[in-house]
C-alpha cells in the first residue's frame, strides 16, 4: 500500500500544481514545462527545488524522515520514467 501512495500522491499534487495560480509558487509557460521541472528535482533530489515548485503545501508530502523522502523522489523519478503523460483534466488543470 505504501507504494502506490508514494505515487500516487505525488501525482495529485502535481495535478494541484499544474492547475494552481499560487502566487507563492513559479509558474511554467506550459504543462510540460511544470512536469519536466518536477522531474528535473526529483532526480536531483533537490529538496529546495520542490519547494520552490510546491510552496508550502511541500511540507504536507514530505515523511520527515530526510532518507525515506529521498527515496520517494527516486522511486517517484523511476515511475515516471517507466511510464508517464498529461491529460487534460479540465478548467486549464492537467493530470501527471
Amino acid at each position: 500500500m505504501r507504494r502506490e501512495w508514494i505515487v500516487f500522491l505525488p501525482l495529485m499534487v502535481v495535478s494541484a500544481l499544474l492547475a494552481c495560480g499560487c502566487t507563492t509558487q513559479r509558474s511554467f509557460s506550459s504543462p510540460e514545462a511544470t512536469a519536466d521541472a518536477l522531474v528535473h528535482a526529483a532526480r536531483a533530489r533537490d529538496f529546495a527545488q520542490m519547494q520552490s515548485l510546491f510552496g508550502p503545501e511541500f511540507r504536507q508530502i514530505r515523511s520527515g524522515d530526510p532518507q525515506q523522502d529521498t527515496e520517494d523522489l527516486q522511486r517517484f523519478a523511476a515511475a515516471y520514467d517507466r511510464k508517464h503523460e498529461l491529460r487534460p483534466a479540465g478548467e486549464g488543470s492537467y493530470q501527471l
